[in-house]
């Protein structure tokens, strides 16, 4: 855990002395989302999600001549190629995790018609197949056939005094999640539950979201990312 996070503090720094900018990135035209995000640890063979975003707050619009992942285990889609002034783009990004096996950094480059700033790169991070102290929630995954119900998952705390856990981020709206037991002592089990949205039109969406979950106060958080596939009949 304690090299993971040295790494990402090492990714952190490359990308500010090749930007210029902080994680949370501002510039005097150009805001970003976080430069970097992790989805922490994950199973296997499944796709997660994240969306990226650059504000345009000048005055010009800036085109965006490129977007690539550094793999082919990653795709991206722009939700248009022009940032207009007061506007915003979105780069929604796929990663699939089949082919890999512990700690992996994988980046997007996004190629900009601006000189002050020609070109950003976004990173992503995961653990994949590996589960530290013991936190692997059960599911790992979720899968909702036409008609079913909410399903819980629980995260079973069999090392730690005390755990808790917090939604992070949710790559989009088609569920709701409840976090039904925030907090768990040890042989306990955090849970909460996640629900598909009720007006969902045909088809089969596929989706993640990501947990924090706090083993000590002056500690880094674990971090969890859970697929969910639901398919609407």
């Amino acid at each position: 855990m304690m090299l993971k996070i040295a790494f990402t503090v090492y990714v952190l720094l490359i990308v500010t002395a090749a930007t210029g900018m902080t994680e949370t990135g501002s510039s005097q035209r150009l805001n970003f989302s976080e430069q970097v995000f992790d989805f922490g640890h994950v199973g296997i063979d499944f796709k997660l999600f994240h969306t990226f975003y650059i504000v345009n707050n000048g005055t010009e619009p800036v085109a965006i001549k490129s977007a690539s992942a550094s793999c082919d285990c990653s795709h991206v889609r722009l939700s248009d190629s022009l940032i207009q002034p007061k506007d915003t783009v979105f780069f929604h990004l796929d990663f699939l995790t089949r082919n890999f096996y512990g700690p992996t950094t994988k980046s997007m480059e996004v190629v900009l018609d601006d000189p002050e700033y020609p070109e950003m790169k976004f990173y992503y991070l995961s653990d994949i197949g590996r589960w530290f102290g013991g936190l692997k929630p059960e599911p790992i995954s979720l899968f909702f056939l036409p008609g079913a119900g909410p399903r819980q998952v629980t995260l079973p705390n069999q090392a730690f005094s005390r755990i808790s856990w917090e939604v992070h981020n949710q790559s989009d709206s088609t569920f709701k999640i409840s976090v039904d037991k925030p907090v768990a002592g040890k042989g306990e089990k955090l849970a909460l539950t996640v629900e598909p949205r009720d007006n969902l039109k045909k088809g089969t969406y596929l989706s993640n979201f990501t947990m924090y979950v706090t083993t000590d106060p002056d500690a880094k958080p674990v971090i969890l990312t859970i697929p969910v596939k639901i398919v609407v009949y």
